[in-house]
């Protein structure tokens, strides 16, 4: 090979190791905007995730605060089931007095 053919050779090579370059660049330049677009939306989701995970909590406590309404007033039934039915007459009898008497 002439030195004309080997210097033909080398620069096919180089022209092909450029173009590869250049690829890879590009290549690169996408993937850092794949990056920062997969950044962003991880933000997005833990910003909402820590919002729903406060409106939960939100909700546990008003659905806890409800169950123990709900405990309290079965108990209150629960407590003037058992009452004396002379008592109870007794209760209700005070009440028409009461009212009678307003």
């Amino acid at each position: 090979m002439t030195d004309l053919g080997i210097v033909s050779v080398l620069e096919e090579k180089i022209e092909r190791l450029l173009s590869y370059l250049n690829d890879l660049e590009k290549e690169k330049s996408q993937l850092i905007q794949k990056l920062k677009e997969r950044d962003a939306t991880i933000t997005d989701l833990s910003t909402k995730i820590e919002t729903l995970e406060g409106e939960r909590a939100d909700v546990g406590s008003r659905v806890e605060r409800m169950l123990e309404k709900i405990e309290s007033i079965t108990t209150r039934s629960d407590e003037e089931a058992f009452v004396h039915p002379s008592e109870s007459q007794a209760s209700s009898d005070a009440s028409i007095d009461f009212n009678q008497q307003g």
